[in-house]
């Protein structure tokens, strides 16, 4: 393809995903946006797809691409993984679902604890499940019911939790106390007046949070690498200022691995950074692709669920399938030489990228931990923050995504989040290298 312009990009898109478009017109008459969750919604409309095997995936038109967004990370192991299929056939074979427990269930228990090095644990479905009674355990546990949160951090859609997401830029507050911002209509205020919230990155927020509500808050909750604005690694003393602020002050602390579980290491940003939390919230990549999540804990937390009756519970939570997924992932999948493959390809596309735009002169900053990695446009310095996620250029990141799909490379579609995960499958990086030397001429025009 000639170089284009963003508009031609647009109407190149446009060309080359008919039938997707055909499908959005029909779906959106009886799902809102036209997509079963608003994340999988773009604009100039979300595309839809048949089929994955290993690091390509087809859309309905019959466009392939390499998958860099991986199912937003729960797919790290690439697509029908062989393992992973005749394991889950032979589970199916055998009963799908149970009124009691499974037999496997304290096999995989034990490959957690070891992983994340803590005691016991409680298996969910989702990430908002687990995150939900991560926090009622905290509560239950310090008899307390505030709980501190960052600026920019997602936990999926509990309603305490939805605060000061994705605020505007006129309504982020001071660094010292940002403002508590609701992200949805629905949310009962009740709820936001015991979610405060502090600036990732940066101790002074949370100390100064402490000093006003010594003895109120139960929790602090935290995505040890900021993983909705981009890519944000902690810096270094970060992630080991809260476990001392959260044992001075007999706050629990919670990682919520949703994302960084299985992905950046086996045992998630825990193992990565040597910080052990008192809760560790897990799941997406550790199950494969089947709804899997799990909050582990330390024994003396974890055991308020017997001593107070805390209510936990699911039909789903710890059923056959997904332990059967997150069995092989961890046992066969996620080994050492897996992870060295994607570090050294998610390496070469960031180290390729960043030479790219300095040799172009366009600005932009790009930024990656372990398999994922995210594109600043318009930025100048390094992200360590909400605050400076909220400079890059929406409009340019848009023709970027739009440009990658049509040529064959997808990345999460929905601005701020991390734009790639380099999967297991993915052989090499050359392809996508070369798409991205043509890039910094459309995002001049």
């Amino acid at each position: 393809m000639a170089q284009l312009s963003p508009d031609q990009v647009i109407e190149e898109f446009k060309r080359k995903t008919r039938r997707s478009y055909e499908l959005y017109i029909r779906a959106k008459k009886l799902m809102p946006l036209g997509v079963s969750a608003s994340i999988k919604h773009m604009e100039p409309y979300p595309l839809y797809f048949t089929k994955g095997e290993g690091a390509i995936v087809y859309d309905v038109d019959g466009n392939e691409y390499i998958d860099l967004c991986c199912a937003y990370g729960a797919l790290f192991i690439g697509h029908s993984n062989e393992m992973l299929v005749e394991a889950i056939k032979k589970r199916v074979s055998e009963g799908a679902l149970f009124g009691g427990e499974w037999e496997d269930s304290y096999e995989v228990s034990k490959l957690l604890t070891s992983a994340w090095n803590l005691d016991m644990v409680r298996f969910s479905s989702t990430g908002l499940e687990a995150v939900l009674h991560s926090l009622r355990i905290a509560r239950a546990y310090t008899a307390r019911e505030k709980v501190i949160k960052f600026q920019g951090c997602y936990h999926g859609g509990v309603d305490q939790l939805l605060v000061s997401v994705s605020p505007p830029v006129g309504m982020l507050g001071s660094r010292k106390m940002p403002l508590a911002v609701r992200e949805s209509l629905g949310i009962p205020s009740d709820l936001q007046r015991n979610t405060l919230v502090a600036l990732y990155n940066d101790l002074n927020s949370v100390e100064e949070i402490l000093r006003k509500h010594e003895n109120e808050v139960a929790a602090i909750i935290v995505e040890p690498v900021a993983l909705n604005m981009g890519v944000v690694p902690p810096k270094k003393g970060f992630l080991d200022g809260l476990r001392k602020l959260s044992d001075e002050y007999g706050i629990v602390l919670i990682f919520d691995e949703i994302k960084t579980a299985g992905r950046i290491a086996k045992g998630g940003a825990t193992e990565k950074f040597g910080v052990k939390p008192d809760i560790a919230v897990v799941g997406k990549a550790i199950g494969g692709g089947l709804p899997f999540s799990a909050i582990i804990g330390r024994e003396e937390i974890m055991r308020v669920i017997e001593q107070r009756r805390v209510a936990h519970s699911g039909t789903f939570s710890g059923n056959p399938l997904s332990l059967t997924a997150a069995k092989v992932v961890m046992e066969k999948i996620l080994t050492q030489d897996a992870y060295s493959h994607v570090y050294r390809l998610s390496e070469e596309i960031s180290n390729a990228f960043s030479d790219i735009l300095r040799d172009s002169g366009v600005k932009g900053v790009v930024q990656h931990i372990g398999p994922s990695g995210h594109f600043y446009p318009g930025v100048e310095d390094v992200v360590e923050n909400y605050r400076g996620a909220c400079r890059q250029d929406p409009v340019k990141w848009r023709t970027y995504w739009i440009y990658m799909a049509v040529k064959g490379v997808i990345i999460e579609p929905s601005i701020p989040l991390d734009c790639w995960t380099v999967p297991i499958s993915l052989k090499s990086s050359d392809y996508i290298i070369e798409q991205l030397k043509r890039l910094p001429q459309l995002l001049k025009n």
